[in-house]
This record gives C-alpha cells, sequence and structure tokens, in this order.
C-alpha cells in the first residue's frame, strides 16, 4: 500500500497539482527565465506544456515570438526539467512595464 507522500509525488507531474506547482517555479524564476525582457513580461498560465507569456506591447511580444521564444524555453527546461514545457505563446496584455504592476 502507498503512503500519502508516495501518492502525492506520483501525482506532482499530472494535472492541475503538476501545472500549479510548475507555474509556481516559473514564477519564482521568472528573472532568470526572461533575463533582459522580465521587466517588460510576465509569466501567465500554463495549458498543456503551453507556456503564456504576457507583454507590454505588440512589438516586443513579435520580437520575442521571432528571436527570444527558444532562449526562454531553455531557460524554462533548466528551472522546470525537460519537456514541462514545449512551446510559449506571447500575448499583449500588460498595459505598461511589468515592473510598474
Amino acid at each position: 500500500m502507498d503512503t500519502i507522500g508516495e501518492i502525492l509525488a506520483g501525482l506532482q507531474g499530472r494535472g492541475a497539482f503538476g501545472r500549479a506547482r510548475v507555474e509556481a517555479l516559473v514564477e519564482e524564476a521568472w528573472g532568470e527565465i526572461a533575463g533582459e525582457d522580465s521587466p517588460h513580461t510576465r509569466p501567465g498560465r500554463i495549458r498543456g506544456r503551453t507556456l503564456f507569456v504576457l507583454v507590454d506591447c505588440s512589438a516586443r511580444a513579435h520580437m520575442l515570438a521571432a528571436a527570444g521564444k527558444e532562449r526562454i524555453l531553455a531557460r524554462a527546461a533548466q528551472v522546470v526539467g525537460d519537456g514541462r514545457i514545449s512551446d510559449v505563446v506571447f500575448r499583449v496584455g500588460l498595459g505598461g512595464s511589468a515592473s510598474d504592476s
């Protein structure tokens, strides 16, 4: 018979519990993950293995989609592990720099 700890450990990578844990890790390490773009971005939700990132303006969202996605994916993998996040989608939604909020 499994202990509660063993059951919880098995659930960590699955479902809402696992997603919430990964979201918390990303939020905590966002400055490291986003680097120089962190003042202008904020991590949003994770759906499936896609991280949605809120960005302060459409020009920056376009720039990050074209030139920053792979860097953010690589840094996120270092924080949360390979395969947990396989895509990043940038959405305008901050209305100013993230440091203003």
